[in-house]
């Protein structure tokens, strides 16, 4: 039974939304470092007057000690290659989900190894894309790894593996789960 559902870089909240809406004997959380998105979350939850979900603005990084071990289920769509510091960010979703929870992640679907995304048109578009969007997201403060779409889907698997993280299912491509191992 899924009681509790995170969404780690909610934005506006429109997938937070839409989950509360089919899980409505959940409560669903989103959560985002950008007080302006929270604020839209927050505005489009009275527009469409859903009583279980709630926005959260995370401040230093952090989620609530209160919430360790709380959450079944926990996404990041289009979140993960963007985060100034993956290794704090992945440690503290570790904390905050269940021994049995798993965490479904949505990523640009390209290869670590750019020589692979040759001809690929939509990888093309991604890595424009990333250098106004992703990289400054992910530049955007200390260690600011740079990761950006051009991390790729085997530097990703990589990622989860050393932060012992089961992934279950094919690893490269844009849909991943993991669990802890």
């Amino acid at each position: 039974t899924i009681t509790n559902v995170l969404d780690f870089g909610c934005g506006p909240g429109s997938l937070t939304i839409k989950l509360a809406e089919y899980l409505p004997n959940a409560k669903v959380y989103g959560v985002d470092i950008d007080r302006n998105s929270i604020e839209k979350a927050k505005e489009n939850k009275a527009k469409e007057n859903i009583p279980n979900v709630e926005f959260v603005l995370l401040e230093n990084d952090h989620m609530d000690e209160s919430w360790t071990k709380k959450f079944d289920w926990i996404t990041l769509v289009d979140v993960l290659h963007d985060l100034p510091n993956p290794n704090f960010s992945i440690s503290d979703i570790k904390r905050v989900l269940k021994d049995d929870g798993i965490v479904s992640v949505i990523d640009p679907c390209v290869h670590s190894d750019h020589k692979m995304n040759q001809g690929n048109q939509t990888a093309a578009m991604l890595y424009v894309f990333s250098t106004f969007l992703c990289l400054p997201c992910s530049m955007s403060r200390e260690p600011a790894v740079g990761n950006g779409v051009g991390w790729g889907v085997e530097n990703r698997a990589e990622f989860l593996k050393s932060n012992d993280l089961k992934i279950l299912g094919d690893e490269h491509n844009g849909f991943v789960q993991f669990q802890k191992a």
